[in-house]
């Protein structure tokens, strides 16, 4: 092969070794993975110190945020976001009128650092406050029972589910602005969303709360409820931000960061 492009850290090892003396191998670092590995079990750390280990691979490397270009022990001059097929991911008509029931919603996953027991709490809060609030999780249930719980199933499902909702939380604990797939699949679909801060999300595209604050998320979904248009108005300036992750943009990236390593060594 002319170029071999590793994008997950255990494929960067054989990348490497397949060909040492190849000048186009690259590595496309998606996070800083080792910080995913948050158990002392003996295959965690195992697992933490591969993950580690391969950024110091003799690998072209390219980060898909700005914030890996000098993150730990990554080190890259190039910086070429992930890519969404936005004939899949297009945007929802928003009703901008008063809603007596929100539709809010997440994506499930057992890792407390994702922060979908946040989500959970959040919406007991104003269920507790006698709020209507329609609560959906997608693929892994949380603790607080009353959800309901859906499996989108592809990108098509998956943007089906996006635009079934009235908001989007996505209150991850680290790495904060970095890419966080919700966050940018949503707004690709016209959803307004609630996030810790992931890029590109800011306080003109969305709403920013801390880490760790259910509450805060509460007073947010809270406050839209009462003005909904604040809300579309976020996620219009959002669709607009979320054009440079256009996959017919991003492969282009990919393909001239290529050619002009291939065109350098002629």
């Amino acid at each position: 092969y002319d170029v071999i492009l590793a994008n997950y850290n255990i494929t960067a090892i054989p990348v490497y070794f397949a060909n040492r003396h190849n000048n186009n191998n690259y590595y496309y670092i998606q996070a800083y993975e080792p910080g995913f590995y948050m158990k002392n079990s003996f295959r965690e750390l195992i697992l933490k110190f591969i993950a580690w280990l391969t950024y110091f691979l003799p690998l072209k490397k390219i980060v898909n945020a700005g914030i890996y270009k000098n993150y730990k022990n990554i080190r890259s001059s190039i910086v070429i976001p992930p890519g969404l097929d936005l004939n899949i991911y297009y945007p929802k008509e928003l009703n901008v009128q008063h809603k007596d029931e929100l539709i809010v919603g997440c994506i499930g996953r057992e890792e407390e650092w994702k922060g979908s027991e946040d989500v959970a709490m959040a919406v007991k809060i104003l269920h507790d406050k006698g709020y209507k609030i329609k609560f959906k999780v997608a693929f892994n249930p949380v603790k607080y029972k009353n959800h309901e719980l859906v499996f989108p199933d592809g990108d098509e499902n998956l943007a089906n589910f996006y635009r079934s909702l009235d908001i989007l939380v996505a209150p991850g604990h680290i790495q904060l602005g970095a890419i966080h797939y919700p966050v940018i699949e949503a707004m690709a679909c016209n959803v307004p969303v609630i996030t810790t801060g992931y890029y590109p999300a800011n306080d003109e595209n969305s709403f920013i709360v801390p880490i760790k604050r259910p509450d805060k998320i509460a007073e947010i979904i809270e406050s839209i409820m009462n003005d909904y248009l604040i809300a579309t108005q976020k996620s219009t300036k959002a669709r607009e931000d979320i054009q440079q992750f256009d996959w017919k943009i991003v492969s282009n990236k990919f393909i001239e960061t290529f050619d002009k390593n291939l065109n350098t060594k002629k």
